[in-house]
């Protein structure tokens, strides 16, 4: 039966009703039509996802999105730094000028 979500009805659940290989049957059905018709779902990866275990592939992918992540910040860091000293130079050459102007 539908569920009812926030006023509102949705799909239900397939979570209780189908089993492992009926839900990888259900996923390869609708990339082989929708998608991608080269992937495969099997009834152990339904398992390893329902377990919520997760994959070194996944880990590998959550590494290589944190460096990536770490190094956009260490840049973001370097330029504000840069345009401070950058900043701060001409200041201190406006300065320089000043001076020299009123003897």
């Amino acid at each position: 039966k539908a569920g009812d979500v926030a006023g509102r009805q949705s799909m239900a659940a397939f979570g209780g009703w189908l089993d492992d290989g009926q839900v990888a049957a259900l996923a390869n059905y609708v990339t082989a039509r929708f998608g991608n018709p080269d992937l495969s779902v099997t009834a152990a990866d339904v398992r390893q996802m329902r377990a919520g275990t997760t994959t070194s592939q996944t880990i590998m992918i959550l590494a290589a999105q944190s460096l990536v992540a770490g190094a956009a910040v260490l840049m973001l860091g370097l330029l504000l730094l840069l345009a401070r000293r950058l900043r701060r130079g001409a200041t201190s050459a406006r300065l320089m000028f000043a001076h020299r102007d009123r003897r």
